[in-house]
């Protein structure tokens, strides 16, 4: 596979996709790695202080959720979506198939099977990691306990290499040579 990460062009050899069947216990607290997105969910829980809404909308972060922690159910689970999900994102009037909220906010068809969805006991979806929190289980006035998730992705980029590409060009044209900056 190759894609264009980090300024550079990474490749790298595809891994088979576990499907929709893929789905793994987060650790809470801790760190899980979700080997086949290449990435790492971390979860720390901490006493909610005064502000810390207001610092969160002023420094809005897709890649991190802050749930309150009285309003979901544990252990969390990390899965794939399935036929039938439901999401209330943050704010919203009701819920929605995740179908629906993946064309309002055009993600690719391709991208919709590999966006890693946190779900709690009760198999209700709670963040859209890197998109939306659920509204059932956002920091609200009152919480007392917060979770905090973040994701960060692990896969390393080819940055001390150079990469030689030529694609469909006549043997004459000199190489393309992809670096980081």
């Amino acid at each position: 596979l190759a894609e264009v990460s980090c300024g550079a062009l990474c490749l790298r050899a595809a891994e088979p996709w576990p499907g929709r069947d893929f789905e793994t216990v987060l650790a809470v607290p801790g760190e899980t790695l979700i080997s086949p997105l290449r990435a790492a969910i971390t979860a720390e829980t901490f006493s909610c202080r005064p502000g810390l809404i207001e610092s969160k909308r002023a420094r809005h972060d897709p890649d991190e959720a802050l749930l309150d922690m009285d309003r979901i159910a544990l252990p969390l689970r990390l899965r794939f979506r399935r036929e039938g999900d439901r999401f209330r994102p943050l704010g919203a009037p009701g819920a929605r198939k995740l179908k629906d909220l993946f064309n309002d906010l055009r993600i690719p068809r391709p991208r919709r099977d590999r966006i890693p969805l946190v779900v709690d006991s009760l198999d209700r979806v709670l963040w859209l990691a890197g998109h939306r929190v659920a509204d059932s289980a956002a920091v609200r006035e009152g919480t007392r306990a917060v979770l905090r998730l973040a994701v960060a992705h692990v896969t390393p980029c080819l940055q001390p290499h150079k990469i030689q590409v030529r694609v469909g060009l006549p043997a004459q044209t000199p190489l393309m040579r992809f670096a980081p900056h």
